[in-house]
């Protein structure tokens, strides 16, 4: 779930349970209370989205602006995220930019919003700054969905040049994405070549052990 990603952290599996809704369990949310009321950090950013997403605003923005300032890069994120499903873009902004500018920790989630912010506001450029920054974390999402930013706003080229750059660590999805831009060129077969590497990966995926460890 995007509220509650941890980022390599150990996360003890009770505060990551989930309903049908996608919202945290009756049972999660309760340890997640205690443990952020302890003063847990990770508890504290949990708490605080799951208090946001089920619309309590006003009591859950404490809780995230305390692990933000305690340094847990996901509440800070998703202080910016919360913003902007309200409408407030500015403060949005403001959030991301802080996430996206710590040395070394920045965000490729925010980077990620920061680009699709100025596209939506027609700043082709101030978009492409996040290019680099993003290729150079470790995810891979932020990539490709860059990649559809970017095409969705008219540029196959810089679309392109960052699903191949997904493609090159393996992600099916950049690789669809990038099929249909050339199919759409007519470039059939390099499409039908993407499309069969895309579907070979999920095979693999899906017939892959589950790890011992859910989280």
């Amino acid at each position: 779930m995007g509220w509650f990603r941890r980022r390599g952290r150990v996360v003890p599996d009770p505060w990551l349970e989930f309903d049908a809704d996608g919202r945290l369990t009756a049972a999660s949310l309760a340890a997640v209370r205690k443990a952020a009321k302890a003063g847990h950090v990770g508890a504290v950013g949990i708490f605080g989205a799951a208090l946001c997403q089920a619309g309590r605003h006003a009591e859950g923005t404490p809780w995230l602006e305390r692990a933000w300032q305690a340094g847990d890069l996901d509440a800070g994120f998703n202080l910016g995220t919360f913003a902007s499903l309200r409408g407030d873009l500015d403060r949005a902004e403001f959030y991301w930019l802080a996430v996206a500018a710590l040395d070394g920790r920045g965000s490729a989630d925010a980077m990620l919003e920061l680009a699709r912010l100025a596209l939506r506001r027609g700043d082709h450029a101030a978009a492409a700054r996040w290019i680099e920054p993003v290729l150079d974390r470790e995810d891979v999402y932020p990539v490709t969905a860059l990649g559809v930013a970017f095409r969705d706003h008219d540029d196959e080229a810089t679309a392109l040049r960052l699903f191949h750059a997904a493609i090159g660590r393996g992600d099916p999805w950049a690789m669809d994405y990038a099929a249909r831009i050339y199919a759409a060129r007519g470039e059939t077969g390099h499409a039908a070549e993407l499309r069969g590497r895309a579907a070979d990966l999920r095979t693999v995926e899906a017939n892959r052990q589950p790890p011992i460890l859910g989280l």
